[in-house]
């Protein structure tokens, strides 16, 4: 193994190892007890988002939102308002396909409350 070979497994090994410490210790985050009352709707519209999120967004904009192919959603709602979140979503911009035919109403909503989370 030449040294720059090393050098990409050792990179590889230490970016692989730094996401399995954060997702772990956001799961402990997550699992902390039970949410404040009143909050249960929300945390499953959260869940329900992101499980949306899984299968229609991920592969664009990585995992969690931290962007990929697409750019991070990270702290979108400071930026936007909940009309042009849900816009971008269900019709689209630049490179993004929109998404109206493909989520109902309720899918659309707990979307966008996942993404505000991230």
């Amino acid at each position: 193994m030449t040294r720059i070979t090393q050098g990409v497994a050792i990179l590889v090994l230490v970016g692989m190892t730094a996401v399995l410490l954060w997702r772990a210790s956001r799961a402990s985050r997550l699992s902390e007890g039970p949410p404040p009352a009143g909050a249960s709707a929300l945390v499953a519209r959260i869940q329900h988002g992101e499980q949306v999120y899984n299968v229609h967004c991920r592969t664009c904009h990585g995992v969690e939102g931290v962007g990929g192919f697409g750019p991070s959603l990270a702290g979108l709602e400071r930026k936007f308002a909940d009309e042009v979140i849900l816009d971008r979503i269900r019709f689209g911009a630049a490179r993004m396909p929109g998404f109206d035919a493909h989520l109902s109403p309720e899918e659309l909503g707990d979307l966008l409350a996942y993404v505000k989370s991230l």
